[in-house]
């Protein structure tokens, strides 16, 4: 699975969750009816002993619906935190999933717990019936049109998320006749004026599974042009439109289709001329999606002071980003180390495993030096180390224990460097500017939690993911070399708990077969 079919998924997941809001805006707005029904009662009838129980019985309903919103909050931190291990998903859209989600939680937490015991108090006073029952009514409005404006706030998202999709996917395409014509490229040599059935069989083999794939692409872009023109149909996109209209007069399924044909006759100089166009067509395509600046959903309310902008926001994300890749990384390691006996390419594999560790490292050494991290700075200067350490043991090779314990400090010292700052940032914003910090700190949480009664760490099997997910191997304190720094130790307490995190189950395989793909890819 590629990366654009798993930030298909992601997004797949997130419109599972908008459909659920709909839902559960419908089921409140029923509620809100039904309470302003008992609010315009007569006085004698809204006294009656009948009215009490039905008012406990919205009461009932009420905390139903709060429970229902602050389960589907949840949900949307688990694939929010997903998407993260996704680099193709932008850090904008990561931001605004977390505002989102904190979105929810305030409304199961205020407006709608509010309605609950104002309802719950009119039923059990009779004679405060009458003012109850208008702030329950009041406060349930209040939900409703929370939750309305997050329907809308959370479309906005899911439309520049489906149309970077949709780019993605066109770019990939792309990349795959581009890859088509530069096979051909170095195989025209020793097909040229051959039949297929007189090729040396592995060049025979090499274009028979160009042609199926060429197949196969073919169907995939017959379904991205549906998706596109329906797209357009729904919003109007005038870039989308363009795009539709170009596929459909270029005829971009049939002349993949053809490419394929062209490969089964052995015609590989005009497979390969067509492959070329074809692939500059799609990146042309990609471009003019890419250029289509969709509405955002907007964040919370002014700044100033010391409150978090959206851009510092953007990148604590990145920070907690960088700690999500290296526990992938740290997995894949350990999975190296336990398959490595008989493994011919067990060199070539730590090589690659140390260049995505130097790569970190990189991108952590530039992220420290923005002032917002001043106070974090040595901590993550200590993950640094610890994460130089660990590419030195890979490019000996080791992956045993050294590397994986270096590993596992430098995810404690980034754990140490998150807190401190979430600390220091709580102090002195309110609510509006706090918006998608609480959920940022419950992502951090997430990825800290032990597996809860029930879930299974799950190991993993030959040929498996080696690119992240559950493990059988908690996450273990060790202690490190500072080689005389100032900062905090290596020491520094475990505090990621045993790192295991089970993801959602109706699409934890098929994120296993992604990241072993992104590893095969790399």
């Amino acid at each position: 699975m590629s990366k654009e079919e798993h930030a298909r998924l992601i997004m797949d997941e997130f419109e599972k969750l908008r459909a659920a809001i709909e839902e559960l805006t419908r089921k409140q707005e029923n509620l809100a009816g039904d309470t302003k029904l008992v609010k315009e009662m007569k006085p004698e009838e809204m006294s009656r002993e009948e009215t009490g129980k039905q008012l406990n019985e919205q009461a009932q309903e009420q905390a139903d619906y709060q429970r229902d919103l602050e389960k589907l909050a949840q949900e949307g931190l688990k694939t929010t935190r997903e998407a993260m291990r996704n680099s193709s998903i932008p850090t904008d859209t990561i931001k605004e999933w977390t505002e989102n989600v904190e979105i929810m939680q305030n409304i199961a937490r205020q407006p709608m717990a509010n309605a609950m015991r104002s309802l719950r108090q009119g039923a059990q006073n009779p004679q405060q019936r009458s003012e109850e029952v208008s702030q329950a009514h009041q406060q349930e409005q209040e939900a409703l049109q929370n939750l309305q404006d997050l329907q809308k706030k959370m479309a906005a998202t899911l439309d520049k998320m489906q149309s970077k999709s949709l780019a993605d996917r066109l770019r990939a395409m792309g990349e795959t006749e581009k890859g088509v014509a530069e096979n051909l490229q170095k195989t025209l040599p020793e097909t040229i004026g051959l039949s297929l059935e007189k090729l040396p069989p592995p060049v025979r083999k090499n274009i028979n599974n160009l042609a199926a794939n060429q197949e196969a692409a073919s169907k995939q872009t017959r379904k991205l042009q549906d998706e596109i023109q329906r797209f357009y149909q729904r919003t109007q996109s005038e870039k989308h439109g363009e795009v539709h209209q170009q596929m459909e007069e270029t005829k971009v399924v049939d002349l993949l289709a053809q490419v394929g044909d062209f490969l089964k006759e052995n015609i590989g100089s005009q497979a390969m001329s067509q492959s070329q166009e074809l692939a500059a067509k799609f990146f042309k395509w990609a471009e003019m999606l890419d250029g289509e600046k969709g509405g955002g959903g907007g964040g919370g309310g002014g700044g100033g002071g010391q409150q978090m902008s959206e851009e510092d926001l953007a990148k604590m994300l990145e920070l907690l980003r960088i700690r999500e890749s290296q526990e992938n990384l740290r997995e894949q390691t350990r999975l190296l180390d336990v398959f490595k006996k008989g493994r011919e390419t067990y060199t070539e594999d730590t090589s690659k495993l140390a260049t995505k560790q130097h790569g970190l490292s990189r991108d952590l050494g530039k992220l420290k030096k923005d002032r917002l991290f001043n106070k974090a700075r040595a901590w993550m200067e200590g993950a640094n180390e610890a994460m130089d350490d660990a590419a030195a043991h890979l490019e000996r090779p080791r992956t045993d224990e050294p590397t994986f314990n270096a590993q596992t400090d430098a995810m404690n010292l980034l754990d140490e460097a998150l807190k401190s700052l979430m600390q220091s940032n709580q102090q002195g914003q309110g609510q509006g500017q706090q918006q998608g910090m609480m959920a940022f700190m419950q992502m951090m949480a997430m990825g800290q939690a032990k597996p809860q009664v029930g879930e299974q760490p799950g190991g993993q099997t030959p040929g498996g993911n080696t690119g992240g997910g559950p493990s059988d191997r908690p996450n273990q304190t060790y202690t490190g070399d500072m080689r005389g720094r100032t900062g905090p130790s290596r020491t520094t307490e475990r505090v990621s708990g045993s790192g295991t995190r089970v993801l959602p189950a109706e699409y934890r395989e098929a994120l296993q077969n992604y990241f072993n793909a992104i590893e095969k890819a790399n």
